[in-house]
């Protein structure tokens, strides 16, 4: 019975149960850009407490050698949209700092593009403690979306 256990252990340890090779390092990021956009912040996943929202986009796909998936997928492998998110923003530069507590504005670096079409995201990091995400193309300014923005109706 001890060996059937400690089998089943290695067997579990081998395969790679974690979820940190669920997708590899050098991805690429692919955004769907939506037809007749209104400027409005749709809702995209929430994980209870934090919301990811896509602002004149379909979807967001990430392309590695293994294959693809969609954002909402690889959200779907974590307990909180920060670490997925972390990952999606580590290599984009920050274009803007906002004294609301703390927002960022990342965009894609123009010399060595990390997406298909440039993406633009708004980490909200509000004194109202606000916490949510905004994804949009390369040429989302805050100030244009509709709904407002980490609970403000602009800049």
């Amino acid at each position: 019975m001890k060996k059937v256990i400690l089998l089943c252990s290695l067997f579990i340890f081998i395969s790679g149960c974690g979820t940190k090779n669920i997708l590899a390092d050098d991805y690429v990021v692919n955004t769907t850009g939506k037809m007749n956009c209104n400027q409005e912040a749709e809702l995209y996943y929430s994980d209870g407490e934090k919301i990811v929202y896509l602002v004149c986009l379909e979807e967001v796909t990430l392309i590695d050698k293994k294959g693809e998936m969609t954002l909402r997928e690889f959200f779907e492998h974590y307990d909180t949209v920060e670490i997925p998110m972390d990952r999606l923003t580590s290599p984009l530069l920050i274009e803007q700092q906002l004294f609301d507590g703390g927002t960022r504005i990342y965009k894609d670096d123009p010399e060595e593009q990390y997406t298909s079409d440039g993406i633009t995201v708004i980490k909200c990091h509000t004194m109202e403690n606000n916490r949510d995400y905004y994804i949009g193309p390369k040429d989302l300014k805050v100030e244009s979306i509709k709904n407002g923005y980490c609970g403000k109706g602009g800049l």
